[in-house]
């Protein structure tokens, strides 16, 4: 059986030695074996308030295999809206026979932390299609290190608050029970969550994607082999944490070729919008798949306007950019009007009767853009 070790480290840029240690971190299991997060606790007398103005950190992986293999061809990262804005970024490469991701955020995430007190930071989903490559097995390690030698470069971790370090100190990690184990000293420390996972999966899952259309979001995936599936749920967040089920589709059972799924969330808000597949087998076992997200933004009041109208309608500028081809249908979907472009002078609707109509723009891209117009 593969053995897979996964070390979560974060680098740190010391900008301020702090006599005692103020925030100090760990690795909080999520509600399933592949759901962790990245959690820091209050280590002072004090209350600490302020913003988190940076973190950064690197995801590390060893795959035991008769080959070098790349880990992260079989993890994908999935970091949930904790902090929910800011600029993530991140890149991936091997050093020392392991793989590493390397990440950082930067932002502004308001912390008010009374003495002794946790706060998730970020959130990962740990999604590995189990193969001839990829065992599930129980020695499977979640590690967070600091400076450890034996991965051949520092591995440290940072966490600004208002642009100071706060990790700074000799306690950097705390447990969070039995399957957790700290080491702390000032030149080296880790901590490991020993609960990390990977489960076999009832279907090889070949793509999960979601797409904002109109009042509407869009999800399809496809599968190229099922062995006794049952069903998918379809569940939704809007924070990345908690989640309910919106809906289920029936799955093939016995397949070995390529099928495609699709459902459909109708009349979402306004915001970030999470989502995932639950897929349960015949027994009832389950694994989860990887997070899709999709931004719904609120196209009606801000994009087209005036909105009614009686003879021209606007879009807004960052919509118009790449767009190949305007539409405007009835309720039926019956293409009224069809031009290859569109520009800010706008578009004449005087022809059309008075009702309700949809406005259509296609971007070379892919991309669709969908408005509700009503003329009067």
């Amino acid at each position: 059986m593969k053995k897979i070790v996964l070390i979560l480290t974060l680098t740190v840029i010391p900008i301020l030695r702090l006599s005692a240690q103020s925030i100090q971190g760990t690795l909080r299991q999520g509600s399933t074996l592949n759901e962790v997060y990245l959690t820091i606790r209050n280590n002072t007398s004090a209350n600490i308030t302020g913003n988190v103005t940076k973190i950064e950190f690197t995801l590390g992986m060893y795959l035991e295999s008769p080959k070098m293999t790349n880990a992260f061809g079989f993890t994908d990262i999935y970091t949930l809206p904790t902090p929910s804005a800011g600029i993530f970024s991140s890149h991936d490469y091997m050093s020392m026979l392991s793989s590493y991701l390397a990440a950082s955020w930067t932002g502004s995430k308001a912390v008010s932390l009374s003495p002794g007190q946790e706060m998730d930071l970020i959130g990962f989903t740990l999604w590995g299609v189990v193969g001839p490559e990829l065992k599930p097995g129980p020695f499977t390690i979640l590690s967070l290190r600091y400076r450890d030698p034996f991965f051949g470069e520092d591995k440290n971790w940072l966490v600004e608050l208002d642009g100071v370090n706060v990790t700074e100190g000799n306690e950097k990690f705390y447990s969070q029970g039995s399957n957790t184990t700290v080491h702390n000293e000032f030149s080296s420390a880790y901590l490991n969550l020993s609960t990390f996972n990977l489960t076999n999966l009832p279907v090889t899952l070949t793509k999960f994607e979601g797409r904002h259309e109109s009042d509407i979001v869009n999800l399809n995936w496809a599968t190229t082999e099922e062995t006794n599936s049952d069903h998918f749920d379809i569940e939704h967040s809007l924070n990345g944490k908690s989640w309910r089920s919106i809906g289920t589709v029936a799955a093939l059972g016995q397949s070995a070729k390529l099928h495609e799924y699709s459902f459909q969330h109708k009349n979402p808000e306004a915001g970030a919008h999470y989502y995932r597949l639950k897929m349960i087998d015949i027994d009832q076992t389950f694994a989860f798949s990887k997070i899709v997200n999709v931004n719904v933004g609120d196209r009606n009041s801000a994009g087209l306007f005036p909105n009614p109208t009686m003879d021209k309608v606007f879009f807004k500028a960052t919509d118009l950019g790449n767009v190949s081809k305007v539409q405007v249908l009835n309720t039926a979907g019956k293409v009224l009007h069809e031009a290859s472009s569109v520009d800010v002078s706008g578009l004449d609707v005087r022809h059309l009767p008075s009702g309700l109509f949809i406005v259509k723009l296609s971007k070379a891209d892919g991309e669709v853009i969908q408005y509700k117009l009503i003329k009067k």
